[in-house]
């Protein structure tokens, strides 16, 4: 915790997970530094969340975890979304049939 005086104002800045020492003697945050075919929103994820994750165009997030105590339930994946693909192409497709009518 860090106090910051500003023109007679005392603001505190808390951690991103809002830690309180009373509260939470024994619960640690997770890190996830990243994940193939996807972004994630912060690096520090707060115990009982999961984290923001954002997956690359055409994959989807498959076992999106939970923080306990400093380790995931499970291990986060984008993986290859074959039903979006599969929708793209059947679009190309048809795109490509109806300017041969044309």
């Amino acid at each position: 915790l860090m106090l910051v005086m500003l023109l007679g104002t005392v603001l505190s800045v808390k951690d991103p997970c809002n830690s309180d020492l009373t509260d939470k003697q024994n619960e640690r945050d997770c890190e996830l530094d990243s994940i193939p075919n996807g972004s994630i929103n912060s690096t520090t994820v707060c115990h009982l969340d999961s984290p923001e994750i954002e997956c690359d165009k055409d994959y989807k997030l498959e076992n999106n975890p939970k923080c306990y105590n400093g380790t995931f339930d499970k291990t986060p994946k984008c993986v290859k979304d074959e039903n979006n693909a599969q929708s793209e192409e059947k679009g190309v497709r048809e795109n490509e049939s109806s300017d041969e009518s044309d």
